[in-house]
């Protein structure tokens, strides 16, 4: 009987438990890190304009789609099994 990551068990005992994590977080943490460097290195106003669009253009995306399409991608995030 394996045990640990040869069996398939594993993989769907640790999602239902919330032992992975996404790959989300490298790019909200780029996004954090370049919003700053943004706000420190460009004067006023741009500083602020790009990161403003940093935070607008993925919530502009999200409420583009429309029910069903923003539905399967939570289903998809959030790994749902049958």
């Amino acid at each position: 009987m394996a045990s640990g990551r040869d069996s398939g068990q594993w993989n769907t005992e640790a999602i239902a438990r919330g032992y992975l994590m996404s790959n989300r977080g490298p790019y909200i943490a780029a996004g954090i890190v370049l919003g700053i460097i943004a706000l420190w290195i460009l004067p006023g106003w741009v500083g602020w304009l790009v990161f403003a669009a940093l935070i607008g253009v993925p919530v502009v995306a999200w409420l583009s789609l429309d029910k069903s399409q923003r539905r399967r991608i939570r289903n998809i995030n959030r790994r749902r099994l049958p």
